[in-house]
């Protein structure tokens, strides 16, 4: 369409992880560990954020 800006698009980085098995993951908060060794928490249906 003419006359509207573009957006530049940010790609977000795609990370290879591995999901890590703690007693919290049965009330639906998950731990994930990518390549790199950072660490990512996921709370139910919301999306992974790190945290370290």
């Amino acid at each position: 369409m003419a006359g509207l800006p573009q957006r530049e698009e940010t790609n977000m980085p795609l990370y290879h992880m591995k999901e890590l098995w703690t007693p919290a993951s049965i009330l639906g908060v998950k731990f994930f560990r990518t390549e790199d060794g950072h660490v990512f928490m996921k709370v139910r249906k919301h999306s992974r954020k790190r945290i370290r």
